[in-house]
């Protein structure tokens, strides 16, 4: 777990059980959380999307389980597609997170548990759903550059 990663995990930790994993870490555990969140960079997405969902890919697991990108540059569709589920969030923390005082914008997919990802990400400080992925690109920082 990068900065980002650890930051979520001790603010969730408060209330849940949280389990990191590293890179090189036995991600075993990892099909049988009710929530995921991915920290990885965007990079290392596809690597690491085989590497926990090769076998569960469309099975009904997927729709139960939560999935939380915090990844940058990632689209929704991208991360359904390769993921195999729609029960999908995506996240943009802001700056404060460490301190748990952080407004994060997210985007839901359309099967999406909206009401677990309201409450997992409302732990992290202030939240605000997003509709689509036009109004979550103006909160990026490739968005902001161009201003």
């Amino acid at each position: 777990m990068g900065v980002i990663g650890r930051a979520i995990g001790k603010l969730i930790g408060k209330r849940c059980e949280v389990e990191g994993f590293g890179r090189y870490d036995d991600k075993r555990g990892v099909s049988e959380a009710d929530v995921v969140i991915m920290a990885v960079r965007a990079e290392s997405f596809a690597e690491v999307a085989d590497q926990l969902w090769l076998d569960a890919y469309g099975s009904d697991l997927r729709d139960r389980q939560l999935i939380i990108s915090v990844m940058a540059g990632v689209t929704l569709d991208a991360l359904c597609y390769r993921l195999g589920s729609e029960n999908v969030v995506r996240a943009l923390p802001g700056p404060g997170l460490v301190q748990g005082q952080s407004l994060t914008v997210w985007l839901p997919a359309p099967r999406a548990d909206i009401k677990r990802a309201a409450t997992v990400i409302g732990m992290w400080g202030r939240d605000l759903q997003l509709e689509d992925e036009a109004q979550f690109d103006m909160f990026t920082v490739r968005h902001l550059a161009t201003l």
